[in-house]
């Protein structure tokens, strides 16, 4: 019974001491790479060459982000498109991370419309005839 009593003591320790170093590691890698942030408003202004684009919301604010070459587009219907598919005007929505003090945009999207009250009790009842 000691034979086995002292190996599982060490090997018990070796654990404690390893356990927390890799959850020390894993907190710095969560540290190191920035959270997901949104900007929503109307597009300012689009340069393909730069990969940026401007959007403005309706208290003037600006931000410029720059694409990333990974970057997804969607239309309102989540459906992949082009970048160009967004026009100066358009609504739109990016989520970005800064990086090394730039805003770089790995989605870009057409946000959804918010329905107000009076279509959605008109969808209501146009679904309760159909019936």
């Amino acid at each position: 019974m000691r034979r086995y009593l002292l190996p599982a003591v060490l090997a018990a320790f070796a654990v404690a001491l390893v356990c927390p170093v890799r959850a020390e590691e894993e907190k710095a890698d969560k540290e190191k790479k920035p959270s997901a942030r949104q900007y929503t408003g109307i597009v300012d202004s689009m340069d393909a060459a730069a990969k940026t684009i401007t959007l403005k919301k309706k208290d003037g604010e600006m931000k410029t982000f720059t694409l990333t070459d990974d970057v997804k587009c969607l239309d309102a219907d989540k459906k992949e498109v082009e970048s160009a598919f967004f026009k100066v005007g358009d609504k739109a929505m990016v989520k970005f991370r800064e990086v090394d003090g730039k805003a770089m945009a790995h989605r870009l999207q057409v946000p959804k419309a918010k329905k107000d009250h009076d279509e959605k009790d008109h969808e209501e009842k146009a679904e309760d005839k159909s019936k």
